[in-house]
């Protein structure tokens, strides 16, 4: 009489091929194939038949640590955005109104062309009505300008400290635990005061800090 066979049946479970790290797709019954593993692979793992497993492959530290730096640059420009207007054309406005506003403020600038016409436009947060002059104008966009000054300070020590660790990681995964760190604090940034940006930023270095190296 017929006798009934149990054969391993894998169709649809993950798996990925040792030699490329790359997922695999299992359409037939049976064992699974020698060249592949149900183990999931780190971003930059090597199979070790040795080992059993993945483990870090250390020729792509240097990728490593350039994915990371540049994920920690994306958010802190992510951070920036949510303060001021993107562009090459608004920075340079930016730094063009600050400075003539301060001129103005300190009694060295009697008038400006830049900032003229936005008397009667810009408003006050203080009185929220238009300013009504040059020297108010002036007044609220220096406070503006220290306020991004304060901000932009937290953000780039922020993103400078990450990226220096990450310089110095010498495992893959310490790079890509101190980017995730990082940007995890300056995600949460965009969204805080000066004070809390102050608080969470130191944060974010002590626990940047203690991750292994």
């Amino acid at each position: 009489s017929a006798a009934w066979l149990l054969a391993e049946d894998h169709r649809g479970v993950q798996a990925w091929h040792k030699a490329t790290a790359a997922p695999a797709a299992i359409t037939t019954v049976g064992p699974l194939p020698q060249e592949l593993t149900f183990l999931a692979p780190g971003s930059y793992d090597a199979w070790s038949e040795i080992a059993g497993e993945w483990i870090e492959d250390p020729a792509r530290l240097p990728e490593a640590r350039t994915a990371a730096a540049a994920r920690i640059d994306e958010a802190a420009e992510r951070a920036r955005l949510v303060w001021i207007t993107p562009g090459d054309g608004q920075s340079a406005s930016y730094i063009a109104k600050g400075r003539h506003a301060g001129e103005v403020v300190a009694l060295t600038r009697a008038a400006s062309p830049l900032l003229e016409p936005l008397i009667g436009v810009e408003t006050n947060p203080a009185t929220e009505a238009p300013c009504a002059d040059l020297a108010e104008l002036a007044g609220v966009i220096t406070a503006e300008r220290d306020r991004w000054e304060a901000v932009e300070g937290q953000i780039d020590r922020l993103r400078r400290t990450a990226k220096i660790r990450v310089a110095a990681a010498t495992g893959t995964a310490s790079a890509e635990a101190i980017a995730v760190a990082a940007v995890a604090g300056l995600d949460a940034v965009a969204a805080l005061g000066i004070a809390e940006i102050a608080e969470v930023t130191a944060a974010v270095d002590d626990a940047v800090a203690a991750l292994p190296a």
